[in-house]
């Protein structure tokens, strides 16, 4: 994500619905434009965005052997079955990853497990039966290479716990582009929000998703039909002649012509993060910072701030 320099598209999938909200959080708090959080079984994305990406990342569900000196349920939950269970179901989620793989792209497993039925047996009989994929081999000093683009990350050789990866590409040459999703043009109410706080948004497209606006990627994919939790950055919702920012424009905003700097450990900034109004000669919505870092938004009335900051953040 971070060689992407929030360009690109970044497509992040979960298929737990559960894991798949905290996900969308995360990108949220680390202030991401350009990703797309989904909720999908991976068969159904392999149809729906065949040959999209450059690079895809399998973090594979494993039976999770390496957590065993971290997690003390990783060792009751384990069993010779888990093991056998997850190979097939890494298998399959190999077969959808590689068929969303573009030609010349890479497609990169991974696991938390010593199991070999998982790790070097699966890549092997993946390699079998897709003959277009061929080992890439990374120099990384601090893995213990294997065959096939295999490496081992072991606990007492570096800090972490242990781990496996396989670096694959694909045969051919990088080329073309994802189908663009069709935006929809950015609402005056938002056009004249952004122009008082001196918004510039990088080179994207809007799309209405429900009540709230977001940005997404010239990139975006046609992504009907699929379980979106965010495509994209959200911007927030258009009110009768208003605009109301979201929470996830402020943390992906450095600053604005209109900012109201705190101090850290001032009673001002325990205030505001109570949830309670703060002094201001400000007027409109502000940006409010500590130290350089974003907080969320108020709006000022020249006498004090109105808060912003979401509820369930408060504290």
């Amino acid at each position: 994500m971070t060689e992407l320099e929030q360009q690109g598209l970044l497509v992040c999938n979960e298929i737990n619905p559960k894991r798949a909200r905290i996900l969308s959080r995360n990108i949220e708090r680390m202030g991401v434009a350009n990703a797309l959080v989904l909720n999908e079984h991976p068969e159904k994305l392999a149809g729906r965005l065949a040959g999209c990406f450059d690079r895809v990342l399998i973090d594979a569900p494993c039976s999770g052997e390496g957590m065993f000196r971290k997690e003390e349920a990783a060792v009751t939950d384990w069993s010779e079955e888990t093991v056998e269970m997850c190979a097939r179901r890494q298998k399959e989620i190999l077969q959808s990853g590689a068929a969303l793989v573009r030609p010349g792209g890479r497609l990169v497993y991974s696991t938390c497990t010593f199991a070999p039925e998982e790790n070097e047996e699966t890549i092997a009989t993946f390699l079998q039966e897709h003959p277009e994929f061929f080992p890439e081999t990374v120099e990384a000093p601090w893995f213990t290479k294997g065959k096939n683009g295999t490496c081992r990350m072991w606990p007492h050789k570096l800090l972490g716990e242990g781990h496996f990866a396989a670096v694959l590409r694909k045969s051919g040459e990088e080329c073309g582009k994802a189908a663009e999703h069709s935006g929809d043009k950015l609402p005056r109410e938002w056009v004249s929000f952004a122009k008082q706080l001196g918004i510039c948004l990088p080179e994207g497209k809007a799309v209405l998703f429900g009540q709230s606006l977001y940005w997404t990627p010239e990139q975006m994919p046609d992504i009907r039909g699929v379980k979106v939790l965010r495509p994209g950055l959200e911007l927030g919702e258009v009110k009768k002649d208003r605009f109301e920012p979201a929470h996830a424009l402020a943390l992906w905003l450095k600053q604005a012509d209109t900012m109201v700097d705190l101090a850290a450990q001032s009673p001002e900034l325990k205030a505001y993060l109570h949830g309670e109004t703060i002094p201001t000669e400000k007027k409109g919505w502000c940006l409010v910072r500590v130290d350089g870092y974003t907080l969320g938004w108020g709006k000022g009335d020249g006498k004090i701030l109105k808060n912003h900051y979401p509820k369930g953040l408060r504290r």
